[in-house]
């Protein structure tokens, strides 16, 4: 199924044979409202694109958006093969994904609590709250690389305008991060496999708790907690690590350029139970 033109309303789209995709190119605006089930490809081209519906695609789903992306809260989209976003208007996103790879290229905004789960790799650049500590991301991979580089999840930044309510990985392989932020009343930083941070990065989680799995820093990293704990099992890194929180649990500490400290300022315990070896200031 081929549609084309300048505003497009849907229902529900069904296609049954294997090779039966749609395409929907607008204008100006298109509105999918209904339950849809693609056999083939579904892709959608276009300005202002709102999904108000539950899409499955056994093949792979492709927006191409010039004005915002609504995909508002639903059953959420399952996909068969990949999931791919690129655009200029922003995402505003409320359902769950599930798709074999998965990549939004434009800023994510999220309208709920959204779950992402891919079988291989996931790709995010800016994700951030629609209301501040209030919706939170939870990201799930296979071990997969995504093309260029040794992690199957790669997030650039998290709540840097908006902070998320709550943060979490709970698989992946060597998922690369940056900065993030999260401020809602349990907003937890959680990842539990190991990652990577190429850049400075700052995690901060002033309501809740950060947890790490093992951590491998290139440059800077400041780890905040306000009234949470942080617990971390390893942490290696060339840059300065600054840790801050009320009750912090770590295991092994390794910095290696010259002038990289180790500053951790606790509020109420401390508790370092790894070898450490700090090749600055400790």
């Amino acid at each position: 199924i081929t549609i084309t033109g300048a505003t497009i309303a849907l229902g529900s789209v069904i296609t049954s044979r294997l090779d039966a995709g749609l395409t929907i190119t607008d204008t100006s605006s298109l509105s999918l409202t209904g339950t849809s089930s693609v056999a083939g490809d579904f892709t959608q081209s276009g300005g202002e694109i709102n999904l108000n519906s539950s899409i499955t695609a056994l093949s792979d789903c492709t927006i191409f958006h010039s004005g915002l992306l609504t995909i508002a809260a639903s059953t959420g989209i399952v996909v068969g093969g990949d999931f791919f976003e690129e655009g200029s208007g922003g995402v505003s996103l409320g359902q769950d994904i599930s798709a074999t790879n998965i990549s939004f290229q434009d800023n994510v905004t999220l309208s709920q609590s959204v779950f992402l789960s891919a079988s291989e790799t996931i790709l995010l650049f800016t994700v951030n709250a629609q209301t501040g500590g209030t919706q939170g991301l939870t990201l799930s991979s296979g071990t997969a690389l995504i093309s260029g580089t040794s992690s199957s999840i790669q997030v650039d930044t998290v709540g840097d305008s908006a902070p998320l309510n709550y943060f979490s990985i709970t698989s992946g392989n060597h998922p690369s991060l940056a900065s993030i932020f999260t401020s809602g009343i349990s907003a937890n930083i959680s990842v539990s496999t190991s990652s990577l941070f190429s850049n400075s990065a700052i995690l901060s989680s002033p309501n809740g708790s950060i947890l790490f799995s093992s951590i491998t820093a290139s440059d800077t990293l400041s780890f905040q907690s306000g009234t949470g704990s942080i617990s971390i099992e390893s942490i290696t890194g060339t840059g300065s690590i600054t840790i801050t929180g009320a009750t912090i649990a770590l295991g092994s500490v390794i910095t290696s350029r010259l002038d990289a400290g180790l500053t951790i300022t606790d509020t109420s315990s401390l508790s370092l139970t790894g070898t450490s070896s700090v090749a600055g200031d400790f």
